[in-house]
């Protein structure tokens, strides 16, 4: 039989222990495949016999061995007839078997034999061992079959624990017993004297001089030193090499007497289960000592031709995945600080003697990686634990939550790299993983797609298929796979604008009414309440709904911690609110009405922030059909609630009864879109809600000031008449930015959450350039027929000089909004946060310098902080969004802008020819409908509508 051992297990069974530590010149093996390749390293002169060869003398694999010439013969007699193959044996040979007699035990089986045990030697720690070794090998244990057992016959021999032992011996001076053999990664021997040692055969060396890697390890790192204990003896036993430590035993009780649980349960297991969990949790606390230890001493740095190297040294990658591999760690050749890393770090690898931490699996441990890798294999392995989930989707999840990890990795914050580099160092923690555990079925998918985004930054880049071979490009399969994506972005565009429409209708529809039955006074509390309101739906989940539509976790799961946080924090301000309502109505002036009314309006919360959790999941889906019909159903039921409130006399009120209506119909509603989302909490998903979702929240807030610090300041330096002046031209810019970049902002934002970090800035140019064609002819004929406001009477002609100015600003807060929404997609948010701050405080200190000067000043001062507001966007996005360019966004804009020159060209020309068009509705049709017609057709001819067709299709 042909044994590669390179393709199956590479460590040494336990079984070796009971061989002879000097084999005869002649070894048969026959036994499996898989233990044949665990044995050869010991005896590489074997002759393996295959199990389906046959046994008897006329078997063709049998005649080339002559009659007793074996010196050991190992049988599996569950594989093979035992007779036939004694007359292989000589005279002083020796026989080994495998079956049902014995006085070793071999568990979980002959393959694996993870701990060899016999009947007076102690039962290793691990409870599930325990149970199963405690039974009579015979039976069978919960319907699993026997272990199987070892028996040595034939002439006595040394075995390689026998010569391991006398040379421990004479090392310590101290009389040792065999009590364990294990397996379970590389050979370890279990000595009793005075103390337990630990002896590891086959260890490899560091140097020439003997030095083991836990010593250099220790040496090398002062700060591990003083925390773990190093080998007790080395040497080298029939030609193995081997190390000695104390026996990693559990922690007592006087250990970490902070830790401890004085209220420990009563009974039995109860008692067990506390005890189990609390060396639990000393386990994971004394892994991250270690790993905050390695931290604090830097070997050196990364350095061209080091990616090739670390993949080369985890010898069970697969070949296909060598070079994809080595690309992607190449973004770690940049002089990253490497450490000391050991690459297992967890309860099992740790124990404790004489006051000090024992390490175990420490032969793989390397000194070339980056500095801090530990800590993310730390995280991961106890999130993988305690959380669910194997390991390979932990560190992914790492990848896109750095908050996940507060410790700094490669010389600083985690979170401080960017998505692509961190995707590249966790890759290289697994690999070393793999390295130091020997892990038997490593998640190779799953890396593959690590290594694709720390390449390309794509998310969820399927590994190259045969067919398309190796060397296929995912990002040309991203780009095909997003196309649905934008489909669905441009019919979600059209669901939001028709809701925003639907929503804004009925509210205008509501007003109106309103104003036609109630005097300017009741106006005025409906005003305070509905500005109450707004200010306080803005805190009400911290941002944690929105931070769904971004989650690069389980999001179902995440919604229950969103939706309790949100319940929480509504109701929580809903208290205050309450409990303020009194000093609020007096402070505001809003009359005995103004209590009942904030009251009112504030009890719509708890409703809008259940409503929200369940919006913003469907939004993540880019179902926008069933999260638009809510609002669209809701916003047309309030109407004829607050027409026939308010007409038999309920005043105000009306408007309070009409706003809860909505908010609980928007619950139901959408309730039946999608199944309810249960309340839970999860504090890891809290974090991370808030932690993306608390600057989108503040983002909020700021905004709101934003939008209202020029009408607090319009009316008072200038008075109601300028502040009614204004308020009609800001309105009259602003609706196309609501309806066109808030709107279109909405949809695209799922969609670039779904691409990866690559694409994301192509993608959002191709979203900006759209919307900002879709804007420019409308605000380019704003600012042209400005005239036109005086048909609304000539009371309104002192406006008509800011109306130009005002168009611009509406232009470029479009343009601010749509290098926001990549900003938040690839989790900037503190940068949306500042963005808004910026904006807020540049217009405060302009209209504070300039309003006396009248409402055009306003416009102009309006202009000039979103100027410098767009100008910080631009910045932020080239520098955080990988892939957006602002001059490619320029050149993509270029058709648009002609367009925008040739059609307010010819406005002005008509306006100039046609003096009685200038104030006139038949005119403002006419020269309107000319001019768009006159812009879509120079687009058309510059691009041949590619605008559409680029975001579609993704052509360049």
């Amino acid at each position: 039989m042909s044994v590669d051992p390179g393709d199956l297990d590479r460590r040494l069974s336990g079984l070796v222990a009971l061989l002879p530590a000097r084999p005869h010149r002649h070894v048969v093996l026959a036994v499996s495949a898989h233990l044949a390749a665990a044995l050869l390293p010991h005896v590489p002169q074997a002759t393996v016999l295959d199990a389906d060869g046959g046994d008897d003398d006329r078997s063709p694999q049998l005649a080339g061995i002559a009659r007793r010439s074996v010196g050991l013969l190992v049988v599996d007699t569950r594989l093979h007839r035992l007779e036939p193959l004694l007359d292989l044996m000589s005279a002083r040979g020796s026989l080994v078997t495998i079956g049902a007699r014995g006085d070793y035990t071999l568990y979980p089986d002959a393959e694996r034999a993870a701990v060899v045990w016999r009947r007076d030697w102690p039962l290793p720690e691990k409870r599930r061992v325990r149970r199963r070794l405690r039974h009579r090998a015979e039976r069978s244990v919960l319907g699993s079959p026997p272990l199987p057992r070892v028996a040595v016959d034939g002439e006595p021999f040394e075995s390689l624990a026998d010569n391991v032992g006398a040379d421990l011996r004479s090392a310590l001076g101290e009389r040792m017993e065999l009590v364990g053999v294990h397996s379970d990664g590389p050979l370890v021997l279990r000595f009793r004297g005075e103390r337990d040692v630990a002896v590891r055969v086959g260890a490899p060396l560091s140097d020439a001089a003997g030095e083991t890697v836990l010593d250099a390890m220790l040496r090398g790192v002062p700060a591990l030193a003083d925390l773990v204990a190093g080998s007790v003896a080395t040497g080298t036993s029939a030609d193995h090499p081997w190390t000695a430590s104390p026996w990693p035993g559990e922690p007592s009780d006087t250990d970490h007497a902070d830790d401890l649980d004085r209220t420990v349960p009563s009974g039995r297991a109860a008692r067990r289960l506390a005890v189990s969990a609390r060396h639990t949790r000393r386990g994971w606390h004394d892994a991250e000592r270690v790993a905050q230890a390695l931290q604090t001493t830097v070997t050196g740095s990364t350095r061209p031709g080091w990616a090739r190297a670390w993949v080369e040294a985890t010898p069970a990658v697969p070949e296909r995945l060598r070079a994809p591999f080595e690309r992607s760690l190449q973004r770690l050749e940049q002089a990253v600080p490497t450490g000391w890393c050991h690459g297992a770090l967890s309860p099992r690898a740790l124990g404790h003697a004489g006051g000090r931490l024992v390490l175990s699996r420490w032969e793989q441990a390397t000194p070339d990686a980056p500095l801090g890798l530990d800590w993310l294999l730390v995280v991961a392995r106890r999130r993988s634990v305690h959380g669910g989930g194997d390991l390979a989707a932990r560190c992914g999840e790492l990848v896109d939550r750095p908050h996940l990890v507060p410790h700094r990795v490669g010389g600083r914050r985690w979170s401080g790299w960017d998505r692509r580099t961190r995707a590249a160092l966790m890759l290289a923690g697994y690999l070393v993983h793999v390295r130091a555990t020997e892990q038997p079925a490593p998640d190779w998918d799953a890396m593959r797609t690590l290594a694709d985004t720390a390449e390309t930054g794509a998310i969820g880049s399927p590994t190259a298929s045969p067919t398309a071979g190796p060397t296929a490009s995912p990002t040309a399969s991203s780009a095909r796979d997003a196309t649905p994506g934008r489909l669905s972005a441009l019919r979600g565009a059209v669901w939001l604008g028709l809701g925003a429409f639907v929503v804004k209708a009925s509210q205008t529809t509501i007003l109106l009414l309103l104003a036609a039955l109630l005097d300017p006074s009741a106006m005025g509390v409906v005003a305070v309440g509905s500005l109450i309101l707004n200010a306080a739906s803005a805190f009400t989940d911290l941002g944690s709904s929105t931070a769904l539509v971004y989650w690069r976790g389980d999001a179902e799961e995440a919604s229950r911690s969103a939706l309790t946080l949100a319940l929480g924090m509504s109701i929580l301000i809903v208290t205050v609110g309450w409990t303020a309502a009194p000093w609020l109505s007096d402070a505001l002036r809003t009359g005995e009405d103004g209590t009942g009314v904030i009251r009112g309006l504030m009890l719509a919360l708890p409703f809008t922030a259940v409503a929200g959790v369940s919006r913003e999941l469907l939004r993540r889906n880019m179902a926008f059909g069933r999260r638009v019909m809510p609002d669209i159903v809701s916003s047309l039921v309030s109407v004829p609630v607050a027409l026939v409130l308010a007409l038999r006399g309920h005043g105000v009120y009306a408007l309070v009864v009409s706003q809860l209506t909505q908010s609980v119909l928007v619950m139901l509603l959408c309730w039946t879109a999608r199944r309810p989302v249960r309340p839970g909490w999860r504090r890891d998903d809290v974090d991370g809600l808030v932690a993306y979702g608390r600057h989108l929240a503040g983002a909020n807030m700021v905004q709101l000031l934003m939008l209202n610090v020029d009408y607090l300041v319009v009316a008072r330096v200038l008075g109601s008449g300028a502040l009614g002046q204004y308020s009609v031209a800001f309105r009259l810019a602003f609706m196309p930015y609501l309806l066109g970049a808030v709107v279109i902002g909405g949809a695209a934002f799922p969609y670039l959450c779904r691409l990866g970090e690559g694409a994301v800035g192509r993608a959002a140019e191709q979203v900006c350039v759209l919307t900002l064609t879709l804007l420019i002819p409308l605000y380019v004929g704003m600012a042209t027929l400005a005239r036109q406001l005086e048909l609304l009477g000539h009371q309104w002609a002192p406006a008509v000089p800011s109306v130009p100015w005002l168009a611009a600003y509406g232009l470029l807060l479009g343009l601010v909004q749509m290098c926001q929404v990549p900003l938040n997609s690839v989790d900037r948010t503190r940068d949306t946060f500042v963005l808004n701050l910026l904006h807020l405080v540049l217009l405060t200190g302009l209209l504070l310098g300039l309003a006396h000067l009248g409402v055009t000043a306003v416009a102009i001062a309006q202009l000039a902080a979103v100027a410098v507001t767009a100008a910080a966007s631009l910045v932020l996005a080239r520098r955080h969004v990988t892939g957006f360019s602002p001059a490619g966004l320029l050149a993509g804009l270029r058709p648009a802008i002609v367009g925008g020159a040739v059609m307010g060209a010819v406005i002005l020309t008509a306006t100039a020819l046609m003096p009685w068009a200038r104030v006139s509705a038949p005119g403002l049709v006419l020269i309107g409908a000319v001019a768009i017609a006159l812009y879509a057709a120079v687009l058309w001819a510059l691009t041949g509508g590619r605008p559409v067709a680029r975001f579609l299709g993704g052509a360049a």
